[in-house]
């Protein structure tokens, strides 16, 4: 971004992974485009998972999302749970919303395997409040942002 060179990029942006929130504004100052990817964080932010999912040992998931990290990351999940069914959103839309929430993004790529899944990831979403995209920052600063150094010290 420093070089100036193209008009956009990609890059991960989810509620458990904000590490790029700082380079939003930096991206909107030099007028480049932002697409969101891993909205949903290998899955585990569409709320489908238990601590006793177990992935195939072919399957990325397999060491990245641990039973202990799965237990880990459902617990410290629960407040945006319930944030998503006080908003009335699923999980997934919840997800969704948080990154297309902020002006600078103006695409996700969610990964679709199913029609299904393309109706869910195109259906609900919605501008959060700001004081609900503060929460949820202020979640990820207090005790999300360790899901996914947990997630990196498995690799």
């Amino acid at each position: 971004m420093h070089r100036n060179l193209g008009s956009g990029f990609q890059l991960v942006l989810n509620i458990i992974n904000q590490r790029a929130v700082p380079l939003l504004l930096r991206a909107r100052e030099k007028g480049y485009g932002v697409i969101a990817r891993m909205p949903l964080q290998f899955g585990l932010l569409a709320g489908k998972f238990t601590p006793h999912t177990l992935f195939e040992k072919n399957d990325h998931r397999s060491f990245r999302l641990t039973p202990a990290i799965l237990e880990c990351a459902l617990r410290d999940l629960g407040d945006v749970w319930r944030m998503a069914e006080r908003l009335g959103l699923s999980r997934v839309s919840l997800s969704l919303s948080f990154c297309l929430s902020f002006p600078e993004v103006s695409t996700v790529i969610p990964g679709i395997k199913t029609p299904q899944q393309a109706e869910e990831n195109t259906s609900g979403v919605v501008r959060l409040s700001a004081d609900d995209l503060k929460t949820l920052q202020r979640l990820y600063s207090t005790k999300l942002r360790t899901i996914v150094d947990q997630m990196e010290h498995q690799g």
